[in-house]
């Protein structure tokens, strides 16, 4: 279809903005469109450059079916929960 590299994964994202306790994050609903993901639609919570772990992702058949289940996961956490402060070196 594309030409891509071995390997790559490509996909047409949507982007929703869910504000919780007057903090702000990203949740990307991924659809593939070539390569390989854990399913046809991921919802990945994100802070632009942080990704929130695999825990926290939604997976679904269709995009409102992954936003779901994600939003199922991250249900009563607070940000800091889903995107812990990286320890200091």
């Amino acid at each position: 279809m594309q030409p891509l590299d071995t390997g790559d994964v490509l996909t047409r994202i949507t982007r929703y903005n869910l504000m919780r306790h007057g903090k702000s994050l990203y949740i990307d609903i991924h659809e593939l469109i070539e390569g390989t993901l854990a399913g046809r639609f991921l919802a990945v919570p994100n802070l632009v450059m942080i990704l929130a772990a695999s825990e926290y992702q939604g997976l679904g058949d269709t995009a409102d079916e992954a936003l779901q289940d994600c939003l199922t996961k991250i249900q009563g956490l607070a940000v800091e929960q889903i995107f812990p402060s990286q320890p200091t070196t």
